[in-house]
C-alpha cells in the first residue's frame, strides 16, 4: 500500500489548454497574458519574416492567470508573431496559440 505519487505520475494524458492570449509590445520584448488550465511550462517562439528571432520557455507556471514579460536583445522594433505552446508536468503538449505583437525600439 504505497501512498499515491505526484499528480504528474498518475498517467495524465490530457493536454493542457492555453486560452486568452494577449501580447503587448514593450521595449525589446513583449508583455504576455494568458490563462493556463494546469501547472507546467510554456514554450515561447517569436518569428519575424518567417525566421525565428527568439526561442525560450516559461517554466514552473501555476494553473490560472499568468502574466510574464519577455525581453531579449535580438527583439528589435517591428511586428512579430509570438507562438505559445503549453506543456504540462507529464509532458503532454497542448495546442499552440499565436498572437501578433509590435515590439517597440
Amino acid at each position: 500500500t504505497d501512498p499515491p505519487g505526484p499528480p504528474w505520475e498518475s498517467g495524465d494524458n490530457v493536454p493542457p489548454n492555453l486560452t486568452g492570449l494577449k501580447a503587448t509590445g514593450i521595449r525589446r520584448g513583449a508583455r504576455l497574458r494568458f490563462t493556463l488550465s494546469e501547472p507546467g511550462s510554456v514554450k515561447v517562439v517569436f518569428k519575424r519574416s518567417g525566421k525565428v528571432r527568439y526561442r525560450g520557455a516559461l517554466r514552473k507556471l501555476k494553473a490560472g492567470k499568468v502574466r510574464r514579460r519577455i525581453k531579449h536583445k535580438s527583439l528589435y522594433a517591428g511586428r512579430y508573431k509570438v507562438t505559445l505552446t503549453p506543456i504540462d508536468r507529464a509532458g503532454n503538449r497542448g495546442r499552440p496559440r499565436s498572437a501578433t505583437v509590435k515590439v517597440k525600439g
